[in-house]
């Protein structure tokens, strides 16, 4: 009896060192596991206030971030006011400078002198009048200016309206002048005989120009005058008579007379015809 009351003291004495061998490893392996978990919330409120810490640098950075970008906004208006500034400043000098220029060009007059103009053809240069001088000349000419008389009058209006300059530096030669009456003659008979063939043929008109004045070509259907500048009208007649009114020396006078006559006749004729009509 006590045999087998020893073996269940033993047996009871081991299962109880097995429990408490299992409950020291459960307490062990629960302070592992707090330590950990401590470790853990350790390492988590680490985390937490580093991330607070990088949340408030974040922050400042970005207002930094704005305070720099208004700070450069700021500048760049400032920058591009002194440039617009600036920029207005030049332009208003320049534009300044240049009516001062004109203010003092059409204060003074114009000289009356030759200029030279490159050559197209070949280099070197030639002399020619400016436009303002033979405007003048041909001005006189259309008041029916007498050639010769035309360079003294250029000299005594030019000291009679501008006392105080010299702008006479040149006179233009009577052969310059001549040519000039030449030219305005030309237009002269081109104008009117461009008015006659609308008084008399009913304006139908062609304008031609060629190289050389006096050539002429003609073929079966129209006769054709061409010259430096030439106005002509083209018509072919019932007879075949090939009729054309010219300019220059193409005019004969006989054919310029009876033209003037058709055109008297024909508006003595519409006039006579409205006054019956009336």
């Amino acid at each position: 009896m006590q045999t087998i009351h020893a073996g269940c003291l033993e047996s009871k004495k081991e299962q109880l060192r097995q429990a408490n061998e299992l409950v020291a490893g459960m307490q062990e392996m629960f302070e592992e596991m707090t330590k950990e978990v401590m470790d853990a919330t350790t390492e988590s409120e680490d985390a937490m206030k580093r991330m607070d810490r990088l949340k408030s640098k974040a922050v400042s950075a970005h207002a930094k971030y704005i305070e720099h970008k208004l700070l450069a906004n700021e500048l760049n208006d400032e920058v591009r006011d002194n440039c617009l500034d600036e920029q207005q400043r030049d332009f208003d000098s320049i534009v300044k400078y240049i009516d001062k220029y004109y203010a003092k060009e059409a204060a003074s007059p114009k000289p009356i002198a030759k200029h030279y103009v490159p050559n197209k053809s070949s280099g070197g240069k030639h002399a020619e009048w400016l436009p303002h001088v033979d405007k003048l000349i041909m001005e006189m000419l259309a008041n029916r200016t007498p050639p010769t008389c035309i360079q003294a009058n250029i000299y005594a209006m030019a000291q009679a309206i501008f006392p105080d300059y010299d702008i006479v530096k040149e006179i233009p030669s009577l052969k310059h002048i001549k040519n000039l009456r030449t030219a305005m003659y030309t237009v002269a008979k081109t104008l009117a005989a461009y008015q006659l063939d609308i008084l008399v043929c009913g304006g139908r008109i062609s304008l031609q120009s060629a190289g050389a004045i006096g050539q002429m070509r003609y073929n079966n259907d129209m006769g054709r005058d061409i010259s430096a500048l030439i106005t002509g009208r083209k018509r072919k007649s019932n007879d075949s008579d090939n009729k054309k009114l010219g300019l220059f020396h193409r005019i004969p006078p006989e054919c310029a007379t009876s033209l003037v006559a058709l055109a008297k006749q024909r508006l003595r004729k519409s006039s006579g015809s409205q006054t019956t009509k009336a």
